[in-house]
């Protein structure tokens, strides 16, 4: 469904009709709509399979867990494309940080979070000066964290996700061009973790010259909440 935005700077963007409105570095623009094919991959069952569940285990709490969620809705309000503030139901709250949670193997189905914990401040990313040389087979993530080091902050992890090699000039790299291929703990130094075997284990070692991109961002192993991405290119040497 499209968003519409009248009043100082009218904006329209999602899917109207056959039409698709959204806007790049150039600016606003529409194009038509395709129907994306749907290839059902492990990952895109896995992603299902997960939202499924965590649908049913929300169903099934109890009344009183159920109002922890709804009574925690305000304190994880997020901000949609368009800058809207938007405050999650109580189903959609249980969904994002159990998710985030069970993709990344904190907790399974049998143990999702009954009651909502309260937000914390998490700690994330504020630069990346990555490395990756082929001749010794060392691939540094080299995160700089908001508290100014670059180890992973306590009661966090850090996703690492990678490309293959692509075009250098590329403006706007497409999500669905990465994949994870790490999970840094808290108390590990992003300048020393090597991610090679990681790397090559997803797309092979890659040639020197070849550009990749990484794209990192911290979560909070404790309640689910996730920071923003930061992506940065890689100059393989």
């Amino acid at each position: 469904m499209a968003k519409i935005i009248f009043l100082d700077g009218s904006e329209i963007r999602g899917k109207v009709g056959g039409k698709v409105y959204s806007r790049n570095a150039s600016g606003a623009f529409v194009r038509q709509y395709v129907k994306p094919i749907n290839a059902n991959t492990a990952l895109q069952q896995g992603v299902r399979n997960n939202f499924s569940s965590l649908s049913s285990a929300y169903r099934n709490l109890s009344d009183a867990n159920r109002s922890t969620y709804e009574n925690m809705r305000t304190f994880y309000k997020t901000t949609d494309s368009v800058g809207n503030v938007v405050t999650p139901t109580a189903p959609q709250l249980l969904n994002r940080l159990n998710g985030v949670l069970l993709q990344n193997g904190n907790i399974n189905v049998a143990n999702v979070m009954t009651t909502c914990p309260p937000p914390v401040n998490l700690i994330g990313t504020t630069g990346a000066t990555p490395t990756y040389a082929t001749a010794t087979t060392q691939f540094f993530s080299d995160v700089t964290f908001a508290n100014g080091v670059k180890v992973v902050p306590a009661d966090q992890a850090l996703i690492v996700s990678a490309t293959a090699s692509i075009s250098a000039g590329i403006s706007k790299v497409p999500s669905k061009l990465f994949a994870r291929i790490a999970n840094i703990p808290a108390g590990d130094d992003t300048n020393s973790e090597n991610l090679n075997s990681a790397y090559v284990a997803a797309y092979g070692l890659p040639t020197a010259g070849d550009t990749i991109y990484m794209r990192v961002q911290t979560y909070s192993i404790t309640t689910g909440q996730i920071t923003s991405e930061l992506i940065t290119p890689i100059v393989v040497s």
